[in-house]
């Protein structure tokens, strides 16, 4: 069995990262005014990081800068013009007649 020495950089990293406070989805939900079910949709949907206090069912635990920095991704994305490359196949055609077109 080898044995590694951790450098300093190593051991401020650690430090670091267990010094960050994290929130519970409630919590985060009571900061960004999202609903809870939002934030954990955004969790599955890999567009929020998060951490587990046990493996499988464990609680989510949040950053709050990640936190901030996602909401403000989800913003941007929500007024940025969206891509105008869709392809459209054609109108339905019962919305067509009633539309008189």
């Amino acid at each position: 069995m080898t044995q590694t020495n951790a450098t300093d950089d190593d051991i401020q990293y650690v430090e670091a990262f267990s010094s960050r406070k994290r929130v519970t989805v409630a919590q985060a939900a009571e900061l960004t005014g999202l609903s809870e079910y939002t934030l954990r949709m955004m969790i599955h949907q890999k567009r929020l990081p998060y951490f587990r206090t046990n493996i499988g069912r464990g609680k989510f635990l949040i950053c709050p800068g990640d936190l901030e920095a996602a909401v403000a991704r989800e913003s941007l994305n929500n007024i940025l013009p969206k891509d105008n490359n869709v392809t459209q196949y054609g109108t339905l055609r019962v919305i067509s007649e009633k539309l008189g077109r």
